[in-house]
């Protein structure tokens, strides 16, 4: 591949004119499109989202750092989108407000950033196209959206070293393994220069700034890493052997109209980046989530759509900043009514996100959540795979692996003792984990257990209709476990 490294700190797309657009006028669109995604969205968040929200709250009423009050937990898999909804909702009293308040936040800022990568107008269509994704509209309340003004204002940065050590930092608490594309993004800055002290000044801004967290996790959980490492990677596949590489395929036989919708643009960037080989700082961006996907391929984790985020969004990005303005404005019409159609192919009110593979809609799970604080009130309850809507709506002892750490103790201490090329790396991550977990509460033994099923059948205490975009109908049924 090769680079002219004037694109690279100007930052300049293939084929872009001086086209401008007034900030103010585009900042309006951003949030008028934002306040409609999340409008549209909150009725149908993810189980996933309702994991973060239910951190956040825990965090803003309690101070605690946990899923379900009264349990150990390490399962945020993005701590400063904790903190930041925490802090929201410190201040509006509702967690689903402040994850609300928050992506709007973000679509602005991203704007904010790609102004430094392109000029306002395409600048102003590639946030739009980004946010209207259906995979961006299926992921409101994770880090996507946080994620991306992050990578974005990094991308952009030309010369100061402490401020791209800075954005590495953040980007490290907002999900660690987005430091791959942050490490490329860096290298793509500093490449021709080839700056030791460059590259120290970076590494230690970065260091100072994601330290604090990982020092207290490393004390606090007896871990750097979140569980949720461990708890993935050992999924390793869905039913039927499905991996990220093989992911989109799925969804595109459950959900084809928004998968579509979703890796329409990305497919075409791909092509283009082959053709071209244009690294500008967008290129080297998605150079970065290239190896980021192919890094997950790798690892042949299951293929959940959020994983997909990293690269749908800056492939989406690449694209409109390397083509004409032309031709961005239409890709970007074509894209969003794309958007609009896969999502109203089921009704504005519709009660599922465009891409999901949740065993029940959140109002489905809101509904049980009620029932359940009637049926068994105190008792704890075993879940059936999901936990996040439930923990947020039932406000009541759900324990599975994400909620409870002590399920998963003996895993968590196998992976520091098995034998690997990086068996040194797990036993010092692992290196208070004893202290934690003898310290963590003990967990209640469960007294019902959540089971989904095809069919109802009278053993159950109660059974409750469950809607799934890729299991099809079936019943969640709650069962008594015998003392």
């Amino acid at each position: 591949m090769t680079a002219d490294s004037s694109s690279i700190r100007a930052g300049r797309g293939v084929g872009w004119g001086q086209h401008r657009f007034s900030s103010i006028r585009a900042i309006a669109v951003i949030i008028a499109v934002g306040v409609a995604t999340f409008a549209l969205s909150r009725r149908h968040l993810i189980d996933d989202s309702y994991i973060t929200l239910s951190y956040a709250r825990n965090l803003a009423e309690t101070g605690e750092w946990t899923l379900v009050a009264g349990l150990s937990a390490n399962s945020a898999t993005s701590p400063l989108n904790v903190m930041l909804l925490a802090g929201l909702t410190m201040i509006t009293g509702n967690a689903v407000t402040a994850c609300g308040l928050l992506f709007v936040a973000a679509c602005a800022g991203l704007y904010l950033s790609m102004v430094r990568l392109m000029p306002s107008g395409p600048a102003l269509l590639a946030t739009v196209a980004v946010v209207a994704n259906p995979l961006t509209v299926s992921t409101v309340g994770m880090e996507v959206m946080l994620s991306a003004v992050t990578l974005a204002a990094l991308a952009g940065i030309r010369d100061s070293a402490v401020a791209a050590g800075l954005f590495c930092g953040v980007i490290a608490i907002i999900r660690l393994d987005l430091v791959i594309i942050a490490a490329i993004i860096v290298c793509g800055q500093t490449w021709r220069e080839r700056s030791v002290k460059r590259v120290l000044i970076i590494a230690t801004t970065a260091a100072g700034v994601a330290a604090p967290w990982y020092v207290w996790s490393w004390l606090q959980f007896g871990s750097l890493l979140p569980d949720t490492l461990v708890l993935k990677t050992a999924e390793r596949s869905w039913s039927g052997g499905w991996t990220f590489l093989s992911g989109p395929a799925f969804y595109l036989w459950h959900q084809p109209m928004a998968t579509i919708g979703a890796f329409m643009l990305p497919l075409i960037a791909i092509i283009v980046f082959i053709r071209r080989r244009n690294l500008t700082r967008v290129g080297v961006w998605f150079f970065g989530a290239l190896i980021y996907s192919g890094v997950y391929c790798l690892l042949g984790v299951p293929p959940y759509h959020w994983y997909y985020a990293p690269f749908v969004v800056a492939a989406t990005v690449y694209l409109i900043a390397t083509v004409s303005v032309r031709m961005a404005f239409w890709i970007t019409v074509i894209a969003v009514t794309m958007s609009v159609v896969s999502y109203v192919a089921s009704g504005w009110d519709r009660q599922i996100a465009p891409i999901s593979s949740n065993h029940a809609t959140s109002g489905e799970y809101q509904r049980i959540s009620a029932d359940i604080r009637r049926l068994a009130p105190g008792s704890a309850i075993a879940t059936a795979g999901e936990i996040g809507t439930l923990a947020y709506y039932c406000r009541c002892m759900v324990i599975d692996d994400f909620s409870d750490r002590s399920r998963i103790a003996q895993e968590l201490r196998d992976r520091r003792n098995r034998p690997s090329s990086i068996r040194n790396v797990w036993r010092l991550n692992y290196q208070h984990l004893d202290a934690a977990l003898n310290a963590a509460p003990a967990s209640p033994p469960a007294r019902y257990r959540l089971v989904w099923s095809t069919t109802s059948t009278p053993e159950a205490v109660r059974s409750w209709p469950a809607t799934s975009p890729t299991r099809g109908r079936g019943f969640l049924l709650l069962y008594a476990i015998p003392v």
